[in-house]
């Protein structure tokens, strides 16, 4: 009997802990969290009241000599490279906990993209091919143009989990704020660039993010083990 009730215990207590880790994440960078927020809520409104077509002609309509400059180099911080660079860091650190976080991170976001976008969406048209006959699109010269699966948007969900990670691993407010304005940024610049509709980024957006929380509190869950131990 007091087996059972120590063990129920434990139980207990371990729920406990994983909650507090889950608040914890959200408590300490509110900054990300507010900007994330505000993404999707403005998001998901324009999706729910316009459709994806209306949406992309209406940011069509935004090209200006500044944009075309500007966002095809804001979307390189949506590509592996930055995983590389962060793992550089990492390992020049010896900070090989951040690292394996990291590639939890890039693991998880990776299959549910590329799940989507080969095996359940392969033939989802991009804008390009969509407006095909029927409207023009302003494009950004020397930016290659894919036709096909653009649901949902890697580049997106690479800059999320990406940046949201960078913005748990740092304490000061300056890398939240950055870390969710460089994300959102990429996103819109998958727009910008026609290589995706509003709702590729948005989804993309959700799985960067929700990526980055899986590892992160695998990355909090080591930490406290470790501390029991010592």
């Amino acid at each position: 009997m007091g087996k059972q009730i120590a063990n129920s215990f434990a139980k207990k207590q371990m729920e406990t802990q994983k909650t507090a880790i889950w608040w914890q994440i959200f408590k300490e960078k509110p900054y990300f969290w507010i900007g994330a927020l505000l993404f999707w809520l403005i998001s998901g409104v324009c999706l729910l009241i316009f459709s994806k077509a209306e949406i992309h002609l209406t940011i069509n309509e935004w090209h200006t000599t500044f944009g075309d400059w500007i966002f095809p180099k804001i979307t390189y911080l949506g590509e592996a490279s930055v995983y590389v660079l962060m793992g550089m860091i990492f390992l020049y650190k010896k900070d090989y906990r951040k690292l394996w976080a990291m590639l939890i991170a890039v693991l998880l976001h990776v299959v549910m993209v590329q799940t989507l976008k080969n095996f359940l969406f392969p033939a989802e048209p991009r804008p390009i091919s969509f407006f095909e006959g029927f409207a023009s699109l302003n494009f950004v010269e020397g930016v290659e143009v894919h036709r096909f699966m653009s649901f949902p948007s890697g580049h997106t969900a690479t800059a999320f989990s990406a940046f949201a990670l960078i913005a748990f691993f740092h304490k000061h407010w300056g890398w939240q704020i950055m870390a969710i304005l460089a994300a959102v940024a990429v996103g819109f610049s998958r727009i910008y660039l026609q290589q995706h509709f509003l709702i590729d980024v948005f989804v993309g957006s959700w799985i960067g993010t929700i990526s980055a929380l899986l590892a992160y509190n695998w990355f909090n869950l080591q930490n406290r083990k470790t501390l029991r131990k010592s």
